[in-house]
């Protein structure tokens, strides 16, 4: 629970993640958010460990090459080391010293064209501004579920790739 004078509050209930009930919708979300060409690979972000298995795990099933770090200054000398990868997955607020838009400027100074998806449980951090942020880049709350979340990851990268 959060609550702020003049503001409001918010409730934030977290669910354990549950495999689908029924195949065809399995097959469906698989279907739609297979990998491009098998070779993709995504930096993920993300300070919470529960959430970071389940992120892994999601997109790794889905044919995805994941790596990941647990705060931004810890995803910034995985992708100096080797900055090869298609997308960046960040929470937006992380202990450290690199934040998620910091983090997304900073690698963007290696390569510009990088696509950024940011995950928040807080919908203010929803409305980011700066010059960290591109055009493409989305805006995911948490909890997420996974469809949305392989929709979104092929939707980016496939957009990244026809230069959009």
């Amino acid at each position: 629970v959060k609550s702020e004078v003049g503001v409001g509050t918010t409730f934030r209930l977290y669910f354990k993640a549950a495999a689908p009930q029924s195949l065809p919708q399995q097959q469906e979300t698989e279907n739609v958010a297979a990998p491009l060409t098998g070779q993709e690979s995504i930096l993920i972000a993300e300070d919470e460990p529960e959430v970071m298995r389940i992120l892994k795990r999601t997109l790794e099933d889905a044919g995805y090459k994941v790596t990941t770090a647990q705060n931004g200054d810890d995803a910034l000398e995985l992708f100096k080391s080797s900055p090869q990868f298609d997308l960046l997955l960040t929470d937006v607020v992380m202990p450290g010293t690199i934040l998620g838009p910091a983090l997304a400027q900073a690698v963007r100074l290696i390569d510009p064209d990088l696509p950024c998806i940011f995950l928040s449980g807080y919908a203010s951090d929803t409305k980011m501004h700066g010059n960290s942020l591109s055009h493409s880049d989305l805006r995911l709350m948490k909890p997420v579920n996974r469809a949305d979340l392989l929709i979104a990851v092929k939707k980016t990268i496939e957009a990244a790739k026809q230069g959009i």
